[in-house]
């Protein structure tokens, strides 16, 4: 079984949160969810900014996906350890632009798109023929039958989806990770 590996950023009581401007342009890469390898090598880390909202100062979670997919180094570690091996990785420093305050992450490129969903027990809709990556989905069933084993990849029909095999949700829970969330792709809605 799979779920939609998701995360949602950490929150104070007074709504207080950090944001994280990940629009991040390097010249050699134009897509960061494209699955596909990138082989860039950078001689220092992506420095990507964060700053506190509303006297926020609590931690960070172990993952953002948004322009970029950052992960911690526990949660790169911990994936690493039960056998993910499709990550291409980055190192990058996530700098509070308030305090003199830093953590080590990387920046993740997820190798394959893998067109694993079931479009005909799916319910969704595209503007294009035959649909292509910018499929909306209103519920999403997997055909265990094109995953090929992976245990961690995007969707090719919407490649911010980032599916994992429930052996990697157990472990990612397990390590207690923060800020993950993980949905039944049944319920899935994109």
């Amino acid at each position: 079984m799979y779920f939609v590996l998701d995360c949602e950023p950490p929150e104070d009581d007074e709504g207080g949160m950090f944001e994280i401007d990940d629009q991040v342009e390097i010249d050699e890469i134009e897509n960061w969810s494209s699955g596909c390898r990138l082989d860039v090598h950078l001689s220092k880390p992506i420095v990507i900014d964060v700053t506190p909202i509303r006297g926020y100062r609590g931690g960070l979670s172990d993952m953002y996906d948004d322009s970029l997919c950052l992960m911690s180094i526990r949660m790169v570690k911990t994936l690493q350890q039960i056998g993910v091996n499709n990550l291409e990785l980055y190192p990058a420093t996530l700098r509070n632009t308030k305090v003199d305050q830093s953590w080590s992450y990387y920046v993740v490129n997820i190798l394959g798109l893998v067109a694993a969903a079931d479009l005909t027990r799916s319910e969704w809709t595209c503007d294009t023929d035959p649909p292509k990556g910018n499929v909306h989905f209103q519920k999403l069933v997997i055909d265990p039958n094109a995953v090929c084993g992976l245990l961690l990849f995007r969707l090719s029909y919407d490649p911010c989806t980032i599916l994992i095999h429930e052996s990697v949700r157990t472990h990612l829970e397990k390590a207690g990770l923060q800020g993950l969330s993980y949905e039944k792709p049944e319920n899935w809605q994109t």
